[in-house]
């Protein structure tokens, strides 16, 4: 768990193949965020079982973040790490190094680990189709802003990708209630003129 992340959301989630690039199955991925959603960690990715079992071993996690929900808005940048940003295949999740930051090209920011550009020639670095190994980043990796959703992807060439919404914490959206009640009052007094 993140150094001063009490009250830590964790967004479990799978990371789906792409049929029209030959990749069927799924990766199941469990990420923290801090209550400002400015602050998250990898915790772990595992390849699914059974009919989810993934059609290739990957060597990249790769995370794109952006300001607005659905993939929307403004580029959010730059990424920067907090001390112990290592990641790799468990026990030790430290395999694959340091991970890299990119805003090139004018694009979204990403979050990039990869595996196989620490030693290209060793397999022994992917995260396993048949669910054998496990990946986390230690330490985490920051934003200067909340995040309003991002872009997951594992990749081994092509890709198995996942985007979700980045929700407010329970506490932060009680800290609307008292705004959003008089609001509710005026709408019901409304609807019972009609």
């Amino acid at each position: 768990m993140l150094a001063g992340m009490a009250h830590a959301t964790l967004y479990n989630f799978n990371a789906v193949g792409i049929p029209s690039d030959g990749q069927f199955g799924s990766y199941h991925v469990v990420v923290s965020a801090n209550t400002l959603s400015t602050s998250f960690q990898v915790v772990s990715v595992v390849a699914n079982g059974g009919a989810q079992t993934p059609t290739s071993n990957v060597f990249q996690v790769r995370m794109y973040f952006y300001s607005g929900k659905n993939e929307t808005g403004v580029n959010i940048g730059p990424v920067s790490f907090t001390p112990g940003s290592t990641g790799g295949i468990s026990p030790a999740n430290n395999n694959w190094g340091a991970a890299l930051v990119s805003n090139a090209g004018g694009g979204n920011p990403q979050f990039s680990h990869y595996g196989e550009f620490k030693n290209v020639n060793a397999p022994a670095n992917d995260i396993l189709r048949t669910g054998a190994n496990t990946w986390g980043q230690n330490g985490a990796f920051t934003l200067p802003t909340g995040v309003g959703s991002i872009e997951f992807q594992l990749n081994d060439g092509f890709a198995y990708v996942a985007d979700f919404n980045v929700v407010p914490e329970a506490s932060s959206l009680a800290l609307l209630l008292p705004a959003l009640i008089p609001m509710g009052l005026v709408l019901r007094r409304r609807s019972a003129r009609k």
